[in-house]
Order: structure tokens, then sequence, then C-alpha cells
């Protein structure tokens, strides 16, 4: 029984441990979009409203799909016909807070991946970085053939 109850507190204080080391990253990602991208913080804030409104969402199915199965397994008609009319209600003005949620998801996601193509893009011609680059490929491939001789092999042996 203690050993279980440990194990439990491993997994719990591992679970958090993930959680703080991806929010963590998450933090360190987004922030210099967050910082540079005024649209992009827009787009973010737009998409957790739109988050807490899904949920409210899959909240009001589940009651209704309850509701229906109880009306159903007791044999009530008027009651099962009024749950339907509350489904196509709830369906009509809550389907497109679901179609919406999805798109605005993949909006943000496209737009922070162009703004990260472009600010690499900048960052890579920005002070000609990419001769340096070059040269470090051409050093690479110098120490690469002189890490086959040093391994005890030679280049030849590889092929």
């Amino acid at each position: 029984s203690n050993t279980t109850k440990q194990d439990h507190t491993f997994v719990a204080t591992k679970k958090q441990s993930r959680l703080r080391e991806q929010l963590h990253s998450f933090r360190v990602m987004s922030s210099p979009y967050f910082r540079e991208n005024r649209q992009g913080r827009c787009l973010f804030f737009f998409m957790v409203l739109l988050t807490l409104a899904n949920s409210a969402v899959r909240v009001v199915f589940s009651y209704l799909a309850r509701d229906f199965w109880s009306a159903l397994s007791d044999k009530k008609v008027e009651e099962f016909y009024g749950i339907m009319w509350r489904f196509v209600g709830a369906l009509v003005v809550l389907a497109p807070i679901n179609v919406a949620y999805r798109f605005q998801r993949q909006k943000l996601a496209i737009a922070w991946r162009q703004w990260m193509t472009g600010r690499v893009l900048r960052l890579y011609f920005s002070n000609r970085v990419y001769y340096a680059l070059e040269r470090q490929a051409g050093s690479a491939a110098a120490s690469g053939e002189n890490f086959a001789g040093y391994a005890g092999g030679s280049a030849d042996d590889e092929q």
C-alpha cells in the first residue's frame, strides 16, 4: 500500500516535471513571436477564447447526450423530442464554434511558421552568416576525413 502511494507520487511528480518542461519550451520558442508580432498575440488570444468555448460546447453536447439516452431508456416521448430539438438548436449554434476553433488553430500555426521562416532567413542572410557556415562546412568536411583516419579506418573502408 505504501509502495503504491509512493509510485503514484513519483508518477505525478514526473508528469508535473514534464509539464513544466513543456511550458518552459513553449515560452522560450513562442516569446519572440508574441513579443515581435501583434497579429500573433491577437491570434493566440482569440484561440484561447475559442478553446474555452469549444470546451463548453463539448460539455453541452455531453449533457444533451446524457438527457437523450435517459429519455430514450425511460420511454419519455415528449422529453425525447424536446431534447432532439435542443440538440438541433445546439448543433446550429455550437458547431460553428468548433469549426472556428479548428480554423483559428490552423491560422495561428501557419502565421507562426511564416514568421519563423522569415526570421530564420533574416538571421541567415544578415551579417553574411551564410559565408561563415560555408567555411565551417568546408572545415567540417576536412575534419571528417581526419576523423576517419583517427578512428582506425580510412575513407575507402566505408565504401
